[in-house]
């Protein structure tokens, strides 16, 4: 499939509604990085892989975010206060027996941080993907909801500044 039949495509399915990027990918065959490179430029914004380390501190201030990991076998979400983390053994462990996310995250796997900002199922979405030389997506975090599954203000705010930091001008 060329790019124009991708983007016509990936275009038809962000216009049905729900639009989640693995799911997407899977339907049309395609990678998720593959799904990302034909959406709308104003749906996302690169950040260099080497802020990975600032951006997860930035993520840890929130004070409720969704963790999610799939597979070819599940997709796993875990919601709650992210853990600060440390480089040990090659990597990127997470350790607090206090929050619900735990274990070691590969850093050096991921060639690609994407914001993506998305409309899913009338309610907005906002992430952070991180990719792997394979095209998938290795785990994203999304900006945690409160009442009424709203994000929280301080954490709209937060992924804000995110997106205008790395708004090329």
């Amino acid at each position: 499939m060329d790019i124009n039949e991708r983007r016509a495509k990936v275009s038809e399915c962000l216009n049905q509604g729900h639009f989640i990027i693995g799911i997407v990918a899977k339907r049309l065959n395609l990678t998720d990085l593959e799904v990302l490179e034909v959406m709308p430029p104003e749906m996302s914004r690169e950040i260099p892989v080497d802020d990975f380390f600032s951006l997860w501190t930035t993520l840890t201030t929130w004070e409720n975010a969704l963790f999610l990991a799939q597979s070819s076998a599940a997709i796993v979400e875990v919601e709650g206060k992210l853990p600060q983390g440390q480089m040990g053994r090659g990597m990127f462990n997470l350790h607090d027996k206090s929050l619900p996310l735990g274990g070691h995250l590969e850093v050096d796997k991921i060639v690609k941080i994407c914001l993506i900002a998305k409309n899913l199922d009338s309610h907005d979405s906002l992430g952070v993907h991180f990719f792997t030389k394979d095209g998938s997506t290795g785990f994203a975090v999304y900006a945690g909801r409160g009442e009424g599954r709203k994000i929280i203000p301080d954490i709209r705010e937060s992924y804000k500044a995110l997106w205008a930091k790395y708004t090329v001008l």
